[in-house]
């Protein structure tokens, strides 16, 4: 049994914010497959959220754009009814077109950096998108990796207008940090769109490297402080060290591109229309042939089957029970075991939806391939749950600073003999979603023996 949102089957969980959670939902009628936004009860009991909220729709009721994620439907009378019968009225949700293609900062963290040709046909798809939306007076105010999504033909998404703004100047402290134009930062006024054209830059700048150029547009930061003292040389013969060619590896197009684009001064960065005139962005193009030719073969490497031995584990029925909880589908929170049913695991079948790059096949059988997320979970986090319905677990990976990643990873059914792992960031930084992935693929090493 499923939840269900009105006319919508609810799939599975495809993210998770501070005021809302994001479902994969299906069409009863007609299959189609969607993306629900459905806002969290408790976000609405604030005016402010509420009025957030409100503000999210009617920005998304004005846009039609190729390169944005675009809203089908909202609602705030929905019913949303549990898989046990139980229902809620009153949700309110808004129904979004989904991006099947999956997250473009994904497939660069696990197969690589763009050349520049491919990075200038996604940064033109930006700055199209932006070009749009300044004109209508929008400013997304919170671009990020995690809002860049690709649709089947590769083409950029952008996703989330819950800080959007229609505002001519701003003072709130909205976005994420490390992504914020460096008035946001020390809480100067600041003038929407150019802080969208910083986060571009960024943005562009991680498609080229594979790597952030600064922690924060901060004068104290480690890296940002060469940009505030005018030693853009410093700054760049440092991002040299990380790539094999040196300074030599960034086009003197691009650095200068990149310099303007990153100035402290908002007064003395380019335009859009400059931005256009700008030769690094009238070099050559990737083609939309060259565009698939490029993601097909990094697909090909990425789901190479590995020649590792198989992980030894030894994990006790007891260490499961312990660590085994029932969570609501819909909501996400733990329900008492002695309200529910006795329940043995089963295997949930894989339903596509999304093209994740942080999944991977196997012929092993599903108890082996639980056992192995089992003992990287607990070699690697003090916090980490499995669910006591499926083959699944959810686990918290902290960096230096204690800053927390919330990971769902889920073991399901593709076809008899063939089992799918799948990753999914429910919450944190996504290069260090990305950093964990990679690992846990690692620890699987001979399990990865199947191709999609």
């Amino acid at each position: 049994n499923m939840a269900t949102l009105d006319n919508y089957k609810i799939i599975k969980e495809l993210g998770k914010g501070a005021f809302s959670n994001v479902k994969l939902g299906q069409e009863k009628d007609t299959d189609k497959l969607v993306a629900l936004k459905i806002i969290k009860e408790e976000a609405l009991e604030s005016k402010s959220n509420f009025a957030t909220f409100k503000n999210e729709i009617d920005i998304m009721k004005e846009i039609s754009h190729p390169n944005v994620i675009n809203m089908i439907k909202h609602s705030t009378k929905g019913v949303l009814t549990k898989p046990n019968g139980d229902s809620t009225k009153g949700t309110v949700y808004l129904t979004l077109e989904l991006a099947t293609g999956g997250e473009l900062f994904d497939f660069i963290s696990q197969t690589g950096s763009f050349p520049e040709p491919v990075a200038r046909y996604y940064f033109h798809q930006i700055v199209d998108a932006f070009e749009y939306l300044h004109g209508k007076g929008i400013s997304h105010r919170d671009m990020k990796p995690d809002n860049i999504m690709l649709d089947d033909e590769f083409n950029i998404k952008i996703a989330d207008f819950g800080f959007s703004s229609k505002a001519a100047s701003n003072q709130s402290f909205k976005g994420t940090r490390c992504y914020m134009a460096p008035e946001i930062l020390i809480g100067s006024k600041y003038y929407g769109p150019m802080v969208d054209i910083f986060a571009a830059g960024i943005i562009l700048f991680i498609m080229v490297t594979q790597i952030p150029p600064f922690q924060m547009a901060h004068p104290k930061d480690g890296w940002y402080k060469f940009v505030c003292s005018n030693r853009m040389d410093k700054f760049w013969k440092y991002h040299g060290e990380n790539q094999p060619e040196g300074i030599d590896f960034f086009s003197p197009s691009f650095i200068d591109l990149m310099n303007g684009i990153f100035n402290f001064d908002h007064t003395t960065r380019p335009s859009l229309a400059e931005i256009k005139e700008h030769e690094w962005y009238n070099g050559p193009v990737a083609t939309k042939e060259e565009i698939k030719e490029e993601f097909s073969r990094r697909k090909q490497n990425l789901e190479q089957e590995s020649n590792e031995s198989v992980p030894e584990t030894n994990i006790s029925q007891e260490e499961y029970d312990k660590k085994s909880v029932h969570r609501s589908v819909v909501t996400g929170e733990i329900e008492e075991g002695s309200s529910l049913p006795f329940l043995n695991r089963r295997e949930a079948e894989y339903v596509p939806g999304i093209n994740s790059f942080t999944k991977f096949y196997s012929k092993s059988n599903v108890e082996e391939l639980f056992a192995c997320l089992a003992t990287f979970a607990i070699n690697n986090s003090s916090d980490y749950e499995f669910s006591a319905e499926e083959f699944s677990a959810t686990i918290y990976i902290a960096d230096e600073e204690d800053n927390k990643v919330k990971v769902q990873v889920n073991i399901q059914l593709v076809e008899e003999d063939k089992h799918i792992i799948e990753a999914i960031k429910i919450s944190g930084d996504r290069f260090q979603f990305n950093k964990f992935f990679k690992e846990l693929k690692s620890f699987y090493g001979g399990h990865v023996n199947a191709k999609a």
